[in-house]
């Protein structure tokens, strides 16, 4: 497998992790097994054309502008590619079972944090209510 398609893979991964998908969520969003999208994220896997145009189709741009940086890249200057600046963090050699109990935690602590923040969201809007009433 060449360096190239292992570093697209880490890309692919690191930008549906961005836009906050589950490997099973973006394999659905482009009509593809998780199973499949695992073998291309993890670099044992070539990236096909019906993948690329799907990509493509989806989210409006060439997975290969994923390598592409600076004034090249159609996606440097778009919300994506805000979201995706130093966000790669290095799982090249781990095995997938260890990658997919990395995914699992992180999609655990996400459900957390959004639990946490829609509590504080009810605490706030009952603190607001309750002044509201006492100020009438």
């Amino acid at each position: 497998m060449s360096t190239i398609s292992k570093q697209l893979g880490l890309l692919i991964r690191k930008f549906y992790r961005n836009k906050g998908l589950t490997q099973k969520d973006f394999a659905k969003k482009i009509g593809y097994s998780r199973s499949y999208i695992s073998e291309i994220v993890t670099g044992s896997r070539v990236i096909s054309e019906d993948i690329k145009i799907a990509f493509s189709n989806k989210f409006g741009f060439e997975i290969e502008d994923l390598l592409k940086t600076g004034k090249e890249s159609r996606i440097s200057k778009s919300k994506e590619g805000e979201k995706m600046e130093g966000k790669l963090y290095d799982v090249e050699g781990l095995s997938q079972e260890r990658i997919d109990i990395l995914q699992e935690m992180i999609d655990n602590w996400k459900t957390e944090d959004a639990r946490k923040r829609k509590e504080e969201r009810k605490q706030r809007a009952s603190i607001t209510k309750s002044k509201k009433n006492n100020s009438a």
